[in-house]
């Protein structure tokens, strides 16, 4: 399991590269998540914690 604090910058590099134009499926292959742990750590733009 990945730890609460991991997923935090994970969101925040996944962010900060999308904002430079970063596709996240690109984003996303570079942290080794997929796209849809992607989207369930971030929903309503808040980490989630499950």
């Amino acid at each position: 399991m990945i730890s609460t604090p991991d997923r935090r910058r994970a969101i925040v590099l996944a962010d900060e590269a999308r904002a430079q134009g970063v596709r996240l499926e690109a984003v996303c292959r570079e942290l080794g998540i997929t796209v849809r742990t992607y989207q369930r750590w971030a929903r309503d733009g808040e980490l989630r914690e499950n």
